[in-house]
């Protein structure tokens, strides 16, 4: 069977990098000998891209995957696909996973898979090819004889080692290497599923809900053996310098988390970041991932309001306990960045100077301030809809997730999320330097001659670009 998978990436905000979820189905599918492609959507311009590979590769099915903000772009181009092809066309994802409704609604979509999509793919399209009954796959809702086919979840994966690693070569993953933007070239995994935490915010506790009538919606996580095995044909595949280990919760398992940096420590030189969350890291967990070569450490602050962050959003931890955090980081000599968000329920900007004033207060070598969007069955998704505060006219064509506002909250207007999100960094150097010093570094900052100072500096010392931060080191002369 031939199976063409479509990932769009429309106005995405980060560095390019593999879908996982698609690597892993497509390698799962090339074990049993499905041939699989791709078609990676980086700009609207590449959907023609679909259509050539549709007569080149006549597949028996197109697979989609989307998050909510682009799901927009599939309902466009379902029904355009079914104009020019034969195939079955499906979709999955976080959005179809916890609003299958969308089908019904959906022209040119024949099914949604829910949850997690390797063994439900793999028995969808053994059954297509036998020409077996595909309407009772567990994991998917089809549409048939104008009626939607509902079937239950599946459990959850439980041994992560049984799948194949994912699936590089369908993205031409050299490529994407070439172009990772704030390490050199750099390599990014996952080795892990599930969260423990409730955060309301995040899909993870919409997921929990849909799973617990039947299974545990749990944290899982592959063998250090497994994880050391991908990292290490990986790195002898492709040409990389750098790691980037994106799992929320590396840090949850100690035992897992001991065996695996004190090996790669001792088998693998390649510096690498990671992420960890505030409570679940320790300073001898620091110590042994600078050791191990970690260059920086990502960290959710999220707000530094204590009632919004543990009433609204249920992370549960204290100020103390962030800075703490923090703070045992850089003494052991970690790099850190700190995750923001602005434009929460019930966040006014009284409350948004919080999270300004604590980021003054920890000064982490980096910051990413991002606007919250309301995911569909997660807490705070149903909340923003019952308040009436969610725009869905925003979501349209040129809308980029986390950059933009979808809500129309009367104590924290749009217009005063941009204002902020846009005046974040001046706001911490006020807190840090005083308003009068911070104005004349913005200033700095701001002026053509700056840039082009870097670039002297650079040119003259003939330093190679990428290998010294010079607006970094000048920064550092004036104390920002």
């Amino acid at each position: 069977m031939r199976i063409l998978f479509i990932y769009p990436a429309f106005n995405q905000i980060y560095d390019r990098d593999i879908q996982f979820g698609i690597a892993y189905i497509s390698a799962l599918l090339k074990k049993h000998k499905h041939k699989t492609e791709l078609v990676y959507l980086s700009t609207k311009k590449d959907t023609k891209k679909i259509y050539q590979r549709l007569k080149l590769f006549k597949p028996d099915i197109v697979a989609f995957t989307s998050v909510s903000f682009l799901f927009k772009h599939i309902k466009k181009l379902a029904p355009e696909i079914k104009k020019r092809s034969k195939a079955f066309v499906i979709c999955g994802g976080p959005h179809v996973t916890l609003k299958p409704e969308e089908l019904e609604y959906t022209s040119g979509l024949d099914a949604i898979c829910r949850g997690e999509g390797e063994y439900a793919m793999l028995e969808l399209v053994n059954k297509m090819k036998k020409k077996q009954n595909i309407f009772s796959t567990r994991n998917f809702w089809f549409k048939k004889k104008g009626e939607i086919v509902k079937n239950k979840l599946r459990p959850l994966i439980d041994n992560l080692d049984k799948l194949p690693f994912p699936d590089r070569e369908l993205f031409d993953y050299q490529k994407f290497i070439n172009t990772s933007r704030d390490d050199y070239k750099r390599a990014s995994f996952v080795f892990s599923r599930g969260c423990y935490f409730d955060c309301t915010y995040c899909s993870n506790s919409a997921y929990k809900k849909l799973y617990n009538s039947f299974d545990n919606w749990r944290f899982r996580i592959r063998s250090p053996q497994s994880c050391l095995a991908e990292v290490e044909k990986v790195t002898k595949k492709y040409d990389v310098k750098s790691l980037f280990f994106i799992d929320d919760n590396i840090a949850l398992n100690k035992k897992w988390f001991n065996e695996f940096f004190s090996n790669y420590k001792n088998k693998l030189k390649y510096p690498f970041s990671c992420l960890t969350r505030v409570g679940t890291c320790d300073r001898a967990m620091f110590r042994l991932l600078k050791e191990a070569g970690c260059k920086k450490i990502f960290i959710g602050l999220e707000s530094g309001d204590e009632w919004l962050r543990k009433k609204v959003m249920k992370r549960n931890m204290t100020n103390k306990q962030i800075v703490k955090t923090f703070k045992e980081a850089h003494e052991e000599g970690l790099k850190t960045l700190a995750f923001n968000m602005i434009g929460l329920p019930y966040e006014t900007p009284a409350r948004f100077m919080k999270t300004v004033k604590l980021n003054a207060k920890i000064n982490p070598t980096q910051r990413v301030l991002a606007i919250f969007f309301p995911y569909p069955k997660t807490e705070l998704g149903d909340l923003a809809e019952e308040k009436g505060w969610v725009d869905f006219s925003k979501n349209n064509e040129c809308f980029v997730e986390r950059e933009e506002s979808i809500l129309n909250m009367p104590q924290f207007t749009p217009k005063q999320i941009k204002y902020y999100l846009k005046n974040f960094e001046y706001l911490i150097a006020e807190q840090r330097i005083g308003r009068v010093r911070a104005f004349f570094v913005h200033k700095i900052l701001k002026s053509p001659g700056f840039n082009k100072s870097c670039d002297l500096i650079q040119k003259t010392l003939k330093l190679p670009k990428g290998k010294l931060k010079i607006r970094g080191s000048i920064l550092k002369l004036i104390n920002y």
